[in-house]
């Protein structure tokens, strides 16, 4: 299930409500049932709260008693930026702007969700919380401005960089993968990209265990446990799939470099995401586990390719 292992301490009714952009999004809506779950209030808001008008974000906050925003609101499309610089800006780098300012002025916490693609992907051993950022794509970079102006606006917050994020929610490789799966007989992944494939589920259980926490404000990374290639990430997700029940026909899922497999965007080759602040995490999972359980509550939801 959902239930966090930790005990919820800091939440009392003192310290105001969540609120979380982006709630209708993959995390988003992860972060709301695991709050309803535990009982803890929350505001939500999705397209209808622009992150990038701070008139819209103060008329929202006013009257509430909100003690932590948590944004979850991103451009995410990553080829797609290329195409749309200024609207991957404004949402990734204007908006946690404006976010961080309201944030400051009223004294609340703040947790910004970031990437893996703030770095180029060159150093194979993995990327520290301090490692430079050197992103590829317009994605990346709009992402990494994010950051920026978070840092520069506020003082309590948080900043969470994971990878390759999937769930049962929203668009995503795992739901794309699925549904390719079972209409193709040959896929193409590409097998030269590494990383950490992350569970939103588990993401969101990470989030408020921070929050709980009382670590000190700053730059945290979190994925699942372990690394893979996509092509990797796709195969794992076939054989679940087969033994699920929810893929019935044969695939193959053959491997190819990123130079054959044409995007608009580059990604970085080697984007591991060393965990060194989040050692005492107690409820992390490998990604092969965290995959495994995904896909059981995707055939529990009766799933439909």
């Amino acid at each position: 299930g959902l239930k966090p292992v930790w005990i919820w301490k800091m939440m009392d009714k003192t310290k105001g409500a969540f609120w979380i952009t982006g709630s209708n999004g993959m995390l988003g809506k992860e972060i709301g049932s695991l709050l309803k779950e535990l009982d803890i209030p929350f505001y939500s808001t999705g397209r209808d709260c622009d992150i990038t008008d701070e008139a819209s974000l103060k008329s929202f906050a006013s009257g509430k008693n909100i003690g932590c925003i948590i944004n979850c609101a991103a451009y995410t499309k990553v080829d797609k930026a290329e195409e749309e610089p200024g609207k991957a800006y404004a949402i990734n780098s204007l908006g946690p702007g404006s976010l961080a300012r309201l944030a400051e002025r009223n004294g609340m916490q703040m947790v910004h969700i970031s990437t893996d693609y703030v770095f180029d992907g060159t150093v194979r051993e993995g990327y520290l919380e301090n490692h430079q950022g050197n992103p590829l794509s317009v994605y990346g970079r709009t992402k990494l401005e994010g950051e920026y102006q978070v840092r520069k606006w506020m003082q309590d917050y948080y900043i969470i960089r994971t990878s390759w994020l999937y769930g049962i929610h929203g668009k995503n490789f795992l739901l794309k993968m699925l549904e390719i799966m079972n209409e193709r007989d040959v896929i193409q992944v590409v097998d030269d990209q590494h990383g950490s494939p992350t569970y939103a589920c588990d993401l969101a259980r990470f989030i408020l265990f921070l929050l709980d926490s009382g670590k000190p404000h700053g730059i945290y990374h979190f994925t699942n446990e372990g690394e893979t290639t996509w092509h990797g990430f796709a195969c794992r997700i076939y054989h679940e799939g087969k033994i699920s029940g929810i893929l019935d026909r044969e695939c193959d899922i053959r491997p190819v470099s990123s130079d054959e497999y044409e995007s608009k965007a580059k990604r970085p080759k080697f984007s591991r995401l060393l965990q060194s602040k989040a050692l005492d995490y107690p409820s992390n999972r490998s990604w092969e586990e965290s995959l495994r359980l995904c896909i059981d509550k995707l055939k529990t939801m009766k799933f439909n390719l």
